[in-house]
């Protein structure tokens, strides 16, 4: 993926789905579309989205699964938009009809994750945090009892609220919500490793971060 660049459609990737998002639906000047977005890794621990539209979507979203490996080509180039992705790559790919994807054999040469990890001072650091994802890793410091909040749709839903902390000794919350907070038990590990992708970043009342379905 290193060799990409804008407009560039002659390549070849082997690279696995580490995130299939749900498909959506748009409208733009008054034309109805759909798409589908996908998070890809290569062998170098490399990431980039790539997007499908229309038509393609529904050729390639039987095909596509998390976790599995595939050839890719015949896609085109383009700068990211930042504000729809939460992977640190300058560029992203664009599949249409013509797209060539194959599913490969495993053979465990690529990664199933990566994270790109900041540290508490640079979330602090981070313009406009409201709906951006990041992820983070550091030492539970303190976790709270799982409670049941009151959304505002008049549902509730479990939340838990841990304390995280970094090596520079600063500590920020991580809001836990739905099943996996209750799940989210130390038990005798009082201040175990966690690490966290994609979360949400938080400015209520102070940075904080909250996981999400995505998480």
């Amino acid at each position: 993926m290193k060799a990409l660049a804008v407009g560039f459609t002659d390549w070849r990737i082997k690279a696995r789905i580490i995130k299939k998002y749900e498909r959506k639906s748009y409208q733009r000047e008054g034309r109805r579309g759909q798409l589908l977005s996908i998070d890809l890794i290569d062998g170098y621990g490399t990431q980039i989205q790539a997007t499908f539209f229309n038509d393609s979507v529904d050729k390639f979203f039987n095909l596509l699964k998390e976790n599995h490996v595939y050839l890719l080509s015949n896609g085109e180039v383009k700068h990211a938009n930042k504000k729809f992705s939460s992977i640190k790559n300058d560029f992203s790919l664009i599949f249409n009809m013509s797209a060539e994807i194959i599913e490969v054999q495993d053979d465990e040469s690529i990664q199933s994750q990566a994270f790109n990890f900041l540290t508490i001072e640079e979330i602090g650091q981070v313009q406009n945090p409201r709906s951006k994802t990041i992820d983070f890793i550091g030492i539970a410091h303190q976790c709270g009892q799982a409670r049941e909040k009151q959304l505002k749709n008049g549902s509730t839903k479990e939340q838990r609220t841990v304390h995280l902390a970094d090596e520079s000794g600063m500590t920020i919350s991580l809001c836990i919500w739905g099943e996996y907070a209750a799940k989210f038990d130390l038990g005798h590990d009082e201040h175990p490793v966690v690490a966290i992708k994609r979360a949400t970043l938080s400015d209520f009342g102070g940075r904080s971060l909250n996981s999400n379905e995505d998480s």
